[in-house]
């Protein structure tokens, strides 16, 4: 497993929107994200505007990064911040498949598991897996979340908690 300074997370910045824009279109990257809407550089932009006031915006994204050479391996984000629960939602993506299964997202969201507890006091975060994404159920249960809608059994959203 990789130890937690082979990464480092970044605040997503406007140099950033062309790549995190190419990796919305992905095909692949639409069937493991909820994300509804067609995506546009211009709202790529909007929301990394917007994401400089996380508790007003209720969301904030980073880019990770390998710390020996700061290639950019994919985003990880929380969303959907509810104030008065101090919860939020998390959400992962490894862009670049030679990278996946490397231990990046694990280590990735231990250091925003972090962020969310130190920074942004947050006491909950959830994620929500397609029910086809074992990789992800796997990591995330390793992780020491804990599957909330476990009475749906033939659910297509999995709601995942992890109390901080």
């Amino acid at each position: 497993m990789l130890d937690s300074t082979n990464i480092f997370l970044r605040l997503v910045g406007k140099d950033d929107a062309l790549r995190v824009y190419l990796w919305e279109l992905s095909e692949e990257t639409g069937r493991v994200t909820q994300t509804q809407n067609k995506v546009s550089l211009e709202l790529i932009y909007q929301l990394i505007e917007e994401q400089q006031d996380f508790i007003t915006s209720g969301h904030t994204r980073f880019m990770i990064c390998l710390e020996d050479n700061n290639e950019t391996l994919g985003t990880i984000d929380l969303y959907d911040f509810n104030q008065k629960n101090r919860t939020a939602y998390i959400g992962i993506l490894i862009a670049e498949k030679k990278m996946r299964r490397k231990g990046y997202a694990r280590q990735s969201i231990i250091q925003l598991h972090d962020l969310a507890f130190q920074v942004f006091q947050l006491k909950r975060l959830k994620a929500k897996i397609q029910s086809f994404n074992s990789y992800s159920i796997a990591l995330f249960e390793g992780l020491g979340y804990t599957r909330l809608n476990k009475a749906e059994k033939n659910a297509e959203l999995l709601t995942y908690e992890f109390q901080l």
